[in-house]
C-alpha cells in the first residue's frame, strides 16, 4: 500500500467499519487489510504514518546487499562490460581475476 492509501483504512476503522466493508469500499481484499492492520498496529491502534515507516523498513531490510559498490573503482569497468553485452557471470569472473 502507498502512503496515501493507508489513511483511508485508518479513518474507516476509527469509524467502526468492518474489514469487509472497508475492503469493498477500497477495492481491496479483506485478508490484505487484516494483515496490514495486524502487522502495523501499535497497542491495537493503526496509525498510517507509522505503518508506512514500518513498511519501508521491512522493504529495505528484505533487499539483498549490493555485491558491487557503485562508487567503487570496479563499477565503470563492470558498466562497460555490460555495454559489451557480457553476462554477469563473465563480468564477475573477470573482476575476480583482476
Amino acid at each position: 500500500m502507498q502512503a496515501e492509501e493507508r489513511v483511508a483504512p485508518a479513518a474507516m476503522r476509527l469509524q467502526g467499519m468492518s474489514l469487509r466493508a472497508i475492503g469493498s469500499a477500497l477495492g481491496s481484499s479483506p485478508g490484505t487489510l487484516s494483515r496490514e492492520l495486524s502487522r502495523s498496529s501499535i497497542a491495537g491502534e493503526y496509525v498510517s504514518r507509522t505503518a508506512q515507516a514500518a513498511s519501508q523498513a521491512r522493504r529495505t531490510h528484505a533487499r539483498p546487499a549490493s555485491k558491487l559498490d557503485p562508487n567503487g573503482p570496479a563499477w565503470p569497468l563492470a558498466a562497460d562490460m555490460l555495454g559489451w553485452r557480457w553476462s554477469p557471470q563473465q563480468i564477475a569472473h573477470t573482476l575476480r581475476r583482476i
